[in-house]
């Protein structure tokens, strides 16, 4: 049963419509459902374009340039814009919430991103990543203060 506020005024009901609508937005049709997986597997097909580009040995790229590569899979695919371009590098990494840049990408730097995607059927897609430029690279060493923190990060979430 849902529970909303109501003021009575003239004859009029005025209620708070934000929970029978937050309600309503929250059920799904099952086409509903198959477009939003879509969505999400689009998004997800350009992130790991993107990861992929930073792995060739030959990757001499800015973060625009690789960025774009998410920005042209959602577009191929149907996908309306997406919203932001936080994508960014090494010492842009901290603080969080810059967008791209310029800046070209190193082997062995921590890039990071949020997808911010308007996709396919008009559903939001959002959701993070984090990794390492160049990882799978023949040759490729994580550092010491890499390691550390991916462990800390695996027995943080393995801890919930």
């Amino acid at each position: 049963m849902l529970r909303y506020a109501s003021k009575t005024t003239g004859g009029f009901d005025f209620i708070d419509a934000q929970i029978p609508i937050e309600y309503a937005r929250s059920l799904k049709t099952e086409e509903e459902i198959v477009a939003i997986r879509y969505g999400i597997k689009v998004v997800e097909e350009g992130v790991h374009r993107l990861r992929d580009a930073l792995s060739q040995p030959e990757a001499n790229v800015t973060e625009n340039e690789v960025w774009s590569i998410l920005h042209s899979t959602v577009i191929a695919c149907d996908g309306e814009y997406v919203e932001t371009r936080l994508m960014n590098s090494g010492p842009k990494t901290n603080p969080w919430m810059q967008e791209s840049g310029a800046r070209r990408i190193n082997v062995g730097e921590t890039v990071q991103l949020d997808t911010d995607v308007v996709g396919p059927f008009g559903y939001y897609v959002d959701f993070s990543r984090t990794f390492t430029a160049g990882y799978g690279l023949p040759g490729f060493q994580a550092t010491e203060k890499q390691k550390k923190h991916y462990k800390l990060a695996l027995e943080r979430r393995l801890s919930c």
